[in-house]
């Protein structure tokens, strides 16, 4: 009678360890609710909203930073989005200044609740570069 309930026993860890291995393996499947989810980029550039935002973000970054660098986008690095209640659009962007050989990568978060057409500029960095 013991082994047949150290038995069961090692049955049901077994079985408890087993199911929460097969469930931390579907969680790695899908993005952590509320985590920046990668777009893609060139599709993204594309797209007539996004080139908005963009625009967007860098007016209010030449308001807000007080170098007053009028910059212009010519390549987006990479764009991620969070689903908040709205959308967090993360912008990496390489961009220069007009009549200029120097070059930026900015750094923007633009928030969007496109249903009250709002937009905001959440966050910037900008970092010089030698190309």
């Amino acid at each position: 009678m013991k082994k047949i309930g150290i038995a069961f026993v090692l049955f049901l860890v077994y079985s408890g360890l087993n199911a929460r291995t097969s469930e931390v393996l579907a969680e790695e499947d899908h993005p952590i609710d509320g985590a920046y989810e990668k777009q893609d980029e060139k599709k993204a550039w594309k797209d007539p909203k996004v080139k908005k935002l963009i625009k967007f973000g860098l007016d209010e970054v030449q308001k807000r930073d007080n170098r007053h660098l009028k910059l212009f986008a010519i390549k987006l690095i990479s764009y991620e989005a969070q689903v908040v209640a709205g959308t967090n659009h993360r912008f990496l962007v390489d961009c220069r200044l007009p009549n200029s050989e120097r070059m930026f990568h900015v750094t923007i978060v633009v928030y969007e609740r496109s249903w009250e057409n709002h937009i905001e500029l959440l966050h910037y960095e900008i970092a010089e570069y030698a190309y």
